[in-house]
């Protein structure tokens, strides 16, 4: 008989051992074109950004039932055949979401830099599994109808920041409901994966709700109260040099519906990348102000806290990267450009990235890596 104390003890290490990891496949039946962005993932993220850490992952991705066409959201693109090549910093998974279907979740083993993944099958979720929701639609009086839409949330991160792959699939639309003023919405075949709900109507601020339903959940959002959008009037004088040639600048005007889409497009104007140049005006909402500023993460030292408009408040910010917006206070749009005088333009070192617009206020936006800039005013539409 062996020894029994010898016997324990090898229990013991066995049990205290790590779970074997997943397994992995040979990169051998790789597509070329694959192999070749994985390679470049590396390059570009492991080797320069992360300086080795992390992996690529590169896999194929198959549906339980090949004649499926949902759409997949993930952070990644994945080409028609399947086949997906990502780099994951560490900690990090690859997932995949599509309505009616389980969440699928990949993470690379070993430590080899680029890590070819078994198959993974997208699996349809039992219809006795799926879940529902409802809810009541409240408008304000000039809005007749609301539109409802059913939204696949975006995919867990692949790194650290909000990163993913432009090519790839971000959201992806379930469902649009029309509604009748004080009607009610009803989606149903969800899986236990992350929706928004998008809710707008004319007139009225976009409502976003992010709705996580468990199986076999039938759950019920109650009353969704819309609140009316504020309308402002933009006056501005956009891409010039000097204020002195800011005089032979024609003044325009903008009346704009602030509802949570709608934004404030100051030149025809494009940047290098053919992107457009505009401020985001986000409204506030019924959202109690203090609650949701006490919810976001602390800004760093360097960095002034994000302002919280409250409801009828308007913020405006650049949408591409921090650029400041200095308020000039309650002086005209004509005043400054009479004045020709450009130190009032910057009457401060430093302006914040994000304000609140104030009525009967003067502001100037100025963004010098994309050439950018505009003189506004903004007051309440009458």
């Amino acid at each position: 008989m062996k020894n029994p104390i010898a016997l324990l003890a090898a229990l013991l290490l066995a049990g205290c051992a790590s779970p074997p990891s997943p397994p992995t496949a040979p990169l051998s039946d790789v597509p070329p074109l694959v192999m070749q962005k994985a390679k470049k993932e590396k390059q570009t993220w492991i080797d320069s950004a992360w300086h080795g850490a992390g992996q690529v992952v590169v896999g194929r991705l198959r549906r339980q039932d090949p004649a499926d066409s949902t759409p997949i959201v993930a952070r990644t693109k994945v080409r028609d055949d399947g086949w997906f090549a990502a780099a994951l910093h560490p900690s990090r998974k690859l997932s995949f979401r599509a309505h009616g279907c389980e969440p699928l979740d990949l993470a690379p083993s070993g430590t080899q830099p680029i890590v070819r993944l078994p198959d993974a099958i997208l699996k349809r979720v039992p219809p006795a599994e799926t879940a529902g929701i409802r809810g009541r639609i409240i408008c304000p009086g000039q809005s007749p109808t609301a539109t409802v839409k059913l939204v696949v949330a975006p995919a867990p991160l692949l790194w650290e920041d909000s990163g993913y792959e432009s090519a790839a699939r971000f959201t992806a639309l379930v469902a649009s409901q029309q509604v009748p003023a004080g009607g009610e919405f009803a989606f149903s075949g969800l899986s236990p994966i992350e929706y928004e709900l998008h809710i707008s109507a004319p007139g009225c601020i976009t409502l976003k709700r992010t709705v996580v339903p468990d199986r076999r959940a039938h759950l019920s959002l109650g009353d969704i109260e819309l609140i009316p959008a504020p309308l402002l009037v933009f006056d501005y004088v956009a891409q010039f040099k000097t204020l002195a040639q800011a005089r032979s600048f024609p003044e325009r005007h903008q009346a704009i519906e602030c509802n949570g889409t709608n934004r404030f497009r100051f030149t025809n104007e494009r940047d290098e990348l053919g992107n457009a140049l505009f401020l985001r005006l986000t409204p506030g909402t019924d959202l109690d102000a203090a609650r949701v500023a006490a919810a976001q993460p602390p800004a760093p030292a360097y960095a002034p806290a994000t302002p919280v408009p409250a409801p009828g408040q308007v913020r405006a910010d650049f949408w591409f990267s921090p650029a400041p917006i200095y308020d000039l206070g309650k002086i005209s749009l004509v005043e400054i450009i009479a004045s020709a005088n450009d130190a009032l333009l910057r009457p401060a070192p430093h302006a914040p990235d994000h304000v609140i617009l104030q009525p009967g206020h003067t502001y100037f936006f100025e963004c010098t890596n994309k050439n950018a800039n505009c003189l506004f005013s903004v007051n309440p539409a009458k």
